[in-house]
Formats: C-alpha cells, structure tokens, sequence
C-alpha cells in the first residue's frame, strides 16, 4: 500500500513529538544535575540558579502542558505504534524525506524560526537556558541549541502536517461542495 503525503505527515509529526519529549526528559535531567552540583567557583553570578530553575520549571512545563498531550493525540489519530509509523518512513524514504526532512538530526533553528514559536513557554524556556549560558553555564547553551533545533523541527512539521492535511481534505471534497454555493 501506498504512504499518503498526509499520513506520512502525520507520522512523522508523531515521531518529531516522541523525540522532542525525549529531549525535554534529557534536559530537565542535565538541569536538575546542574542544580544539584556543588558550584565549582566559590561564588557564581547570582542569576545563574534563578535561571536554570527558571528553565527547569519551564522544560516540564512545556513537557507536560504542551508536547505529551499533543503526542498523546497524535498517536490517537494516526493510530498504529510509533514503530509502525516509522517502519512506514523508511519503506518510502522519498515520501519520509519530504515529511520529514532532517528528522534524526533537526538543523540549527534560524532566529526568526525561534521567534516565530506558538508558544510563550517554550519561547521563556530557549530564553532562560540562554541567559544561564551567558551567566556562564556552558552546558546551558548546548542545551538550548539543542531543544531549540527540536522545538522548531516540530513546528516545521506541525505545519506541514496541518497542509497535508488541508490538501487530502479537498481532494477527497466533492467540487462545488455546498460551501461554496452562492445563496442567490
């Protein structure tokens, strides 16, 4: 059987959900550790605690409220297990790669893509982890390079779904639908 654009669309938005949840998990991990940590100078800026728990609290905030539930979804409407969805990709790798290009490893994000993220939370997060990097927390920076690289690989896919999606609608739509019939 043929892989529809739109199914695959939707397969790979679910398997762009997975692993950004993943990453969320990874980072709120490694910003608990640097909580944790004794401090290796006596005394660090005073805003680099505020921040990383600032992004702590938003990394499961954004987990919890933002991209389990829109998994969780995604996976009920497309049915099938995640494995199943990404057996179907690599069985029609031409198909996988206009749904889902770069999806193993996303590209580094433009700033503008940053800026242009639907939601406030995940906007504050990338910010906080930013303001923790220039407070002089290395490990911050590589964390927000890299959740940045997966939030916006899955607004890049959301999109594409939602216009695969749009684009199967009309095609199955019979033409001059009632619609858009003039009330004359």
């Amino acid at each position: 059987a043929r892989l529809q654009p739109h199914i695959a669309a939707a397969a790979a938005l679910g398997l762009g959900l997975r692993e950004l949840a993943a990453a969320l998990k990874r980072a709120s991990v490694e910003l608990l550790g640097l909580l944790q940590a004794p401090p290796k100078l006596p005394a660090g800026p005073a805003g680099v605690e505020a921040s990383l728990r600032s992004a702590l609290h938003l990394c499961a905030k954004v987990h919890a409220q933002e991209i389990m539930p829109a998994a969780i979804f995604c996976n009920a409407r497309c049915g099938g297990t995640p494995q199943d969805w990404a057996k179907a990709l690599r069985r029609r790798r031409s198909v996988a790669r206009r749904a889902c290009p770069g999806f193993a490893q996303p590209r580094r994000p433009e700033p503008s893509e940053v800026d242009a993220l639907p939601s406030d939370a995940q906007r504050a997060l990338l910010r906080a982890l930013g303001e923790a990097a220039k407070l002089g927390r290395a490990e911050a920076g590589s964390l927000q390079e890299d959740l940045a690289a997966h939030l916006c690989a899955c607004d890049r896919l959301l999109r594409r779904a939602a216009a695969r999606a749009a684009d199967a609608d009309r095609r199955s739509s019979p033409v001059g639908g009632g619609a858009s019939q003039d009330a004359g």
